[in-house]
């Protein structure tokens, strides 16, 4: 039996201005066997569908594709340009949930096997009014075409919510953060970096590793105390003490639980590593397993720093603090390695410091 691990990673823009539907959407797919091993430089067959309502609702789009895996097992295809007698412009996205379906056939034949569903919660437009919005960074920009239907630029437009109506959030510093819904939650797609409880009050910045290695009360850094280099991408780095205070995130947001952080990974499956990492290596050290960041929480792999004050693991893991001890002197967190593909839980003493994720109440 084969698998394929599914990454929608782009929106093309040749459209009409009046289009009802955008003319296809880009994605990848690394295709595997069942033993694990990547199939590599291997022409292989796709059915891809767009099923309506659920993952097992209607299909009213089908289509095929013939093409080549390359060296690393990495296809990439458009969809809505493949072979087939039914109209891509006439989804009507506002009717969904929609849902994309993966049949692949390895021999490149029409023996198609079922490779997988993914609910397209996050594909980054809209239709209104027959232009085409795109959603970056929690902000609305609408796509200016020119009169052969060619790609002219953007321009942002001002509005109270990201595209996909999840607000973004600010912290008591001042930064905002998007947002994004996973299941039933809803995360920031970014670790925390404020500097401040949300009271207002000052969280007490530590450098001095002594320092640092004697708390038993609340403190934050940067990454090798350099703020200018790591607090933008990476976020801060957090001590218990600072989680156990309640205060950390903005108001109306919360420190996961452990039993929130179990929620998320069984919603995400076997693969939660690889669903919530960036992809690629600009942040992360290869190999990055099976990262493939569709559910767009965009782990980053910001390190740590331990109870003796020492950082260490920037670009090969991604920590996460709970709210939840255990029993009394530890506390549970989450990791995710730049060569797997799982979420790992464990407990872990309350003096390191390491990221934060809020969830909404």
């Amino acid at each position: 039996m084969k698998k394929i691990l599914i990454s929608i990673i782009g929106i093309i823009a040749s459209i009409p201005m009046l289009a009802q539907s955008p003319g296809a959407f880009s994605y990848q797919a690394v295709a595997r066997a069942g033993n694990d091993d990547l199939i590599t430089s291997q022409e292989v067959s796709f059915r891809i569908s767009i099923l309506q309502g659920s993952a097992d609702g209607t299909a009213v789009y089908s289509e095929t594709h013939t093409d080549s895996t390359n060296e690393y097992g990495l296809i990439s295809l458009k969809i809505g340009t493949g072979t087939t007698t039914d109209d891509f412009t006439a989804i009507q996205w506002a009717g969904g949930p929609y849902f994309v379906q993966v049949e692949m056939d390895a021999a490149g034949g029409t023996s198609y096997v079922l490779m997988g569903t993914s609910q397209l919660v996050s594909v980054p437009y809209a239709l209104a009014a027959g232009e085409l919005l795109l959603s970056k960074k929690g902000k609305l920009y609408k796509t200016y075409l020119k009169d052969d239907g060619s790609y002219a630029g953007l321009a942002h437009i001002e509005v109270e919510q990201p595209l996909n109506d999840l607000p973004t959030v600010t912290d008591a510093d001042g930064n905002s953060y998007c947002t994004v819904k996973i299941g039933s939650q809803v995360w920031m797609t970014e670790n925390l970096r404020t500097t401040k409880y949300n009271d207002g009050t000052d969280i007490p910045l530590i450098t001095n590793d002594t320092e640092w290695s004697n708390l038993d009360t609340s403190g934050y850094c940067w990454y090798l105390n350099d703020s200018a280099a790591y607090s933008q991408t990476y976020g801060a780095l957090y001590n218990w003490y600072t989680v156990n205070t309640n205060k950390l995130c903005p108001d109306d947001w919360h420190v996961p639980t452990d039993e929130e952080w179990s929620e998320l990974t069984n919603y995400l499956g076997g693969l939660a590593g690889g669903r919530l990492k960036e992809t690629g290596t600009v942040h992360w050290n290869e190999p990055n397993t099976d990262a493939i960041n569709d559910s767009k929480f965009t782990a980053l792999p910001g390190g740590m720093r331990d109870a003796m004050g020492t950082y260490s693991r920037i670009g090969t893991t991604a920590f996460w603090w709970s709210s939840t001890e255990y029993p009394t002197w530890d506390a549970w967190t989450r990791s995710i390695l730049n060569y797997e593909n799982v979420v790992d839980r464990q407990v872990s003493t309350k003096e390191n410091g390491y990221s934060v994720r809020c969830i909404m109440d």
